[in-house]
Formats: C-alpha cells, structure tokens, sequence
C-alpha cells in the first residue's frame, strides 16, 4: 500500500498503482461558483470521483439531527440534485478544462458512513445516475461518468477488493 487518505473517519489504504488528488482540499482556490467531489481516484483501469458522506460521525449530540436530515435529503432527491451531481459535474469540467479528463471509463462512487435500507439505496443510486446522464430537458450528448456506485463499508470490498477501507472509531 502506497498511500492512505483521511476524509472525516473513513481511512483509505491504496495500493501504488492508485494516484490520489483530494479536489476539495481546504486552501485550494477553486474556480468562483464550482463545488468538488472528495477525491479524484486513478488507477490503470479507472477514474473514480469520490465522493464521501458520513453524518454519523457528527458528535452524539448532533448525530440523529445530522442522520435525519440526510435521510431526508436522500428521500427528496436533495442531496443527489443539489450536491452530489453538481459536485460529480464540476470536478469533471474542471478535469476536463485542466486537459485532465480521463482517457478510462469513469465512475462515480459516493461512499456512505451507513447503512441504508436496500429499496432506499437502489433509488438513490438510480437517481443519481439517471442525473448523471440527463439534468436538462435532454439527456447529455457526450456522457461525462460510465457509471455510479453508492456504497458503504459493508459494500465497499466487493466493488474495490484492493482498495482497503477501515473507519477510525473516534469522531
């Protein structure tokens, strides 16, 4: 294993062939108006946006306020509408105007700190990818992401055997 990224208490153990580049970094001056996934994942295979959403990490006190919002984001399309393809949009324009785009099979994966309940997870991970492919009145004429995960620990080793995921107890 090469590298390890920290992002709230997932920890993230990639093997060498894996480049890392955390897009939302705190100090970076982004473009005015453009919101980033977490990481930007390459290996020889793949790009993969990643994007990481763990309200159970908030402290105890914040924690069921933190969860129930996030549920009702999922459950209103809020969080896939309003952030997550925003996010997956913009860190692939912004890759694409770096003449960074990738030349591989993109995917977009966001990783949950918990669990949901299978039909809940199936329709998140449906709508997010049908906004992947169509935001306007059509579908996008050049599809920018091959493909979407939406996954959480349990799930995480199945679709990244290699990628070894743990998660720091501590909040």
């Amino acid at each position: 294993m090469s590298e390890t990224v920290r992002e709230g208490r997932h920890v993230l153990r990639l093997p060498d062939d894996v480049e890392v580049e955390r897009l939302d970094e705190t100090g970076r001056v982004l473009p005015k108006g453009m919101s980033f996934v977490d990481f930007v994942l390459t290996d020889s295979d793949r790009t993969v946006l990643l994007e990481l959403k763990d309200p159970a990490a908030a402290p105890d006190q914040h924690r069921a306020t933190q969860i129930d919002t996030f549920l009702k984001q999922v459950k209103s399309h809020q969080l896939v509408d309003d952030h997550l393809v925003p996010k997956t949009r913009d860190s692939y324009t912004f890759l694409h105007l770096m003449e960074r785009d990738p030349r591989r099979p993109t995917l977009c994966v966001v990783l949950l700190g918990f669990a949901l309940e299978p039909a809940l997870l199936l329709r998140f991970k449906e709508r997010l990818a049908r906004r992947l492919r169509q935001e306007a009145n059509v579908p996008w004429r050049r599809p920018y992401v091959d493909d979407c995960l939406v996954l959480d620990a349990a799930t995480w080793p199945r679709a990244f055997p290699d990628w070894a995921l743990d998660r720091d107890p501590s909040p």
